[in-house]
């Protein structure tokens, strides 16, 4: 059906078969999140398609990634005093240089994996920075970590159309699940002067609109980037399991994934305590349908939910856990409020894989019906990473097999514009 609407818009823009079908591949690129498309010989086509060397994009990406590409070189290149500080001896040598590297340039860059300390590392940038900070992240979840606000609240989208951040330091968390439009727009709003450090794990699902922005970068721009590599938080198993997912071959990764692979029934995980993921938000093993189904099995007063729109005025944010307990809400940190003032909710016994990034859990069943081979082993990494302690996976061989041999690496023209 998609194909069908790529080929009737192409119809629109040309009466040239060749054209019509280039331009239907160029807009299924697109829709698959992917900036450009590289061809080495493309036919003669309408203004409305922007070439740059063998790539070729619709107008707004070459739009939103060539205005990425101008502010980040803006920021790169603007002159910022070196400061030093007295770093805690208890720091990795890796986040050390990260510290360092948010003091000494305009803009840097820490990756790593899940429960590798990118957030304990702000935690001492933000200690030995003197000027004014803003921290902010994509979700509201991920700012609530860092006791931040969401990118749009930050640039007060979408009541503005442009605006300019009035800080020394900025530092953003989860940049993987930021996508081209918001990325060029929050570069644009950085006033020259400003330090900006970028966080993230490029190896986690990319956003959900078009783009990797932030994979990009890390490729492009080794000399501002630190990874940080000790792992605090998983277990040796998981942690070795996420390194063969994402290093090893396909038929290996299968072998490791199929010794914990389990026909155990679901509800028996859910009363041992198991947050389960699935990788579908619909159909009988999505999210919404499990999440009836286990409620209705259960019959309990005691319900886990997920806040599923930010309120600033009750500091609800969107992926916030609670628990409802008959007609009151329990957070983490304490608080309690009646249901009835918390109306944006649904039940958290499952939780799509999407949802839970940023987050962690202690137990954890991922569920990979039929259709998750679409998503690639980043979703398989995601997921595997959210666990601390247990890990278990119901799916088939063949369809594991599947998606360890699907990437949803995403195609740009940042590296090669960067590096000219």
């Amino acid at each position: 059906m998609l194909e069908e609407i790529d080929l009737l818009f192409a119809k629109n823009l040309s009466d040239k078969e060749e054209t019509i079908q280039f331009l239907a591949k160029l807009f299924c690129f697109s829709r698959e999140g992917h900036i450009c498309m590289k061809e080495e010989n493309g036919p003669e086509l309408p203004s409305c398609i922007h070439q740059y060397n063998n790539l070729y994009y619709l107008e707004k990406n070459w739009a939103y990634e060539t205005r990425f590409i101008e502010h980040f070189c803006r920021i790169k290149n603007t002159q910022v005093n070196k400061l030093e500080a007295v770093l805690d001896d208890g720091l990795a040598l890796e986040q050390k240089e990260a510290v360092r590297k948010a003091l000494t340039l305009p803009i840097s860059i820490i990756t790593g994996g899940p429960g590798t300390g990118k957030t304990y590392t702000a935690s001492q940038i933000i200690k030995a920075f003197p000027g004014k900070i803003m921290l902010a992240a994509p979700t509201g979840k991920a700012a609530a970590r860092l006791n931040g606000k969401t990118l749009h609240a930050l640039l007060e989208l979408p009541d503005k159309k442009q605006t300019v951040l009035f800080a020394e330091l900025i530092i953003v968390d989860e940049c993987s699940m930021i996508d081209a439009r918001l990325f060029a727009h929050f570069l644009t709003s950085v006033k020259n002067g400003t330090r900006v450090v970028l966080m993230g794990d490029p190896n986690q699902l990319p956003s959900i609109e078009g783009g990797a922005f932030f994979a990009d970068l890390i490729a492009a721009c080794p000399d501002i980037c630190t990874h940080l590599k000790q792992n605090f938080r998983s277990q040796d198993a998981i942690k070795q399991l996420a390194y063969i997912i994402l290093e090893k071959s396909p038929e290996e990764a299968l072998y490791e994934l199929l010794k914990i692979n389990t026909n155990i029934d679901l509800m028996d995980y859910v009363q041992q305590g198991y947050t389960i993921l699935s990788s579908m938000r619909q159909g009988p093993l999505g999210a919404d349908q499990l999440n009836q189904k286990i409620a209705a099995t259960l019959s309990s007063d005691t319900i886990p939910i997920m806040i599923t729109k930010n309120n600033r005025e009750l500091n609800l944010y969107n992926g916030q856990t609670a628990t409802l307990i008959k007609d009151t809400v329990h957070f983490s940190d304490g608080r309690t409020l009646p249901a009835h003032e918390v109306p944006h909710f649904d039940y958290a016994y499952c939780i799509s894989v999407h949802k839970s990034q940023g987050s962690e859990y202690d137990k954890v069943l991922l569920l990979l019906p039929e259709g998750s081979e679409n998503f690639g082993k980043e979703l398989l990494y995601t997921a595997i990473t959210r666990a601390k302690t247990y890990l278990q996976i119901q799916s088939t061989p063949d369809l594991l097999l599947e998606i360890l041999k699907k990437t949803t690496q995403r195609i740009s023209g940042v590296s090669a514009r960067l590096n000219l």
